[in-house]
């Protein structure tokens, strides 16, 4: 028996315990997975020659988590009451009955191929742990300039099956215009869809997170239900609280952006408890403030790239009206005037 008859086999459910564990080996190669996927898209074409009628609910679930299952625990032995085994294509083409559960087991096809494929795909990854940001130029020629503390991952075959960036924190794209594939960043449940244009992102884990354009057209949306959260141009920025669902348009100085890709820091009329969290990424110590007070000072300032932190900290504190002390070394405690 070849491979591809032990997995027909499988798939009709007649594995014997010892041919299982055969197909848990043969679905851990290439080879298997490929016999597989082809296996599931005959099936889904011999689904196709039906009517689709309406499925019972209680039938499709665990038919489809059954099937995923399988992939998941790398084709573990079936029990017998999990599901009932379909014996043939033959066999179902046969009795009119068996429908629904051809189309049923069409969309389980779908997402057992959908997982083998995921499980294929390698992701890169770049990662900035601290100091100015780091540019990176992406297979199809467009740049990226990530912050520290942040990180992105793209698949190995980008851009030839589409422009997918994952972001963690902070970036600018400068990206090159492709009107045949969209150039879009995942920030969590929200994503930023571009063809071709200048723009920055800031998704940092409990904050708000913000798309600032520079030159062209950028779309913010949802991923879960495509909702549009905004439609930027150049000099136009959107907050979005991903808890509230709450966004807030407003306009920024475009030569800020490009400030900020030389490595500048530029504060304009934030809360200092946000600022020490942006010193802490860019210089890599600890900076603390000792009261909600003084967390909730407003600062402005703008910063060179090769500034140092205690000149940064002498600055805003004369601006912000707050006292610093460094202790142990490279913790840095902010307070009240007044109160060290």
């Amino acid at each position: 028996m070849n491979n591809r008859q032990l997995l027909q086999k499988f798939l009709n459910g007649l594995c014997s315990p010892s041919e299982q564990q055969r197909v848990k080996t043969l679905l851990d190669t290439k080879e298997g997975k490929t016999i597989l996927i082809k296996l599931m898209e005959e099936l889904d074409l011999a689904a196709d020659q039906y009517e689709k009628p309406g499925i019972d609910e209680k039938d499709l679930g665990p038919r489809v988590q059954y099937w995923k299952k399988l992939v998941h625990e790398r084709m573990a032995p079936i029990k017998k009451n999990d599901i009932r085994p379909i014996r043939s294509i033959r066999i179902l083409r046969q009795a009119a009955v068996w429908v629904g559960l051809i189309f049923t087991f069409g969309i389980a096809a779908w997402q057992i191929k959908r997982t083998l494929i995921q499980q294929d795909i390698v992701y890169i990854k770049k990662e900035n742990t601290k100091g100015v940001p780091v540019r990176y130029i992406l297979p199809d020629s467009s740049s990226i300039y990530l912050a520290a503390g942040s990180s992105l991952s793209y698949a190995e075959d980008f851009p030839e099956k589409g422009r997918d960036i994952k972001l963690t924190g902070a970036a600018f794209f400068d990206v090159k215009r492709d009107e045949a594939k969209p150039f879009t960043i995942h920030t969590g449940k929200v994503q930023t869809q571009v063809l071709g244009t200048s723009f920055k992102v800031t998704a940092f884990e409990g904050e708000l997170l913000e798309v600032a354009v520079a030159t062209g057209k950028v779309a913010v949306g949802t991923s879960e239900n495509k909702n549009k959260i905004a439609i930027l141009t150049p000099g136009k920025k959107v907050s979005f609280d991903p808890l509230t669902k709450k966004a807030k348009l407003s306009i920024i100085a475009i030569d800020g952006l490009e400030q900020w890709k030389s490595g500048e820091l530029i504060f304009d009329d934030q809360p200092l408890e946000l600022v020490v969290k942006e010193l802490q990424r860019r210089y890599g110590v600890r900076v603390v403030c000792r009261d909600r007070t003084t967390a909730a000072y407003r600062v402005s300032g703008s910063f060179g790239a090769k500034d140092s932190i205690e000149t940064i900290l002498k600055m805003l504190s004369i601006l912000g009206k707050f006292n610093y002390e460094m202790q142990r070394g490279s913790i840095y405690y902010l307070s009240k005037t007044g109160h060290m």
